[in-house]
């Protein structure tokens, strides 16, 4: 994670940006970014899921401290694609038929 956030830092600071990296530990990412008891302006904060639907509510809904849509990302579109998709099986994708 630190060489793609050094090179993120040099590509931003040829930009004209002021650009401070810090290293935290995940107890300091649970307070600063899910609680929201912190200021920051960016984060490179590792996500792993196993299917798609998991991602939902990083991508919309409440901003911390209420949620985890930590980029308080407001889109109405994609919040409406989300409630019209099916939950469960009928939802996944299938390989079916290959």
């Amino acid at each position: 994670m630190k060489a793609g956030a050094e090179l993120v830092q040099k590509a931003w600071q040829a930009a004209g940006a002021e650009v401070t990296l810090k290293g935290v530990t995940d107890t300091q990412v649970a307070q600063t970014i899910v609680a929201g008891d912190g200021a920051w302006s960016t984060a490179s904060v590792p996500l792993t899921v196993s299917v798609p639907a998991q991602l939902v509510p990083f991508l919309s809904g409440p901003s911390a401290p209420d949620g985890t849509n930590f980029s308080s990302i407001g889109n109405p579109g994609y919040t409406a694609a989300v409630e019209k998709a099916p939950a469960g099986s009928p939802g996944c994708w299938s390989r079916s038929g290959w």
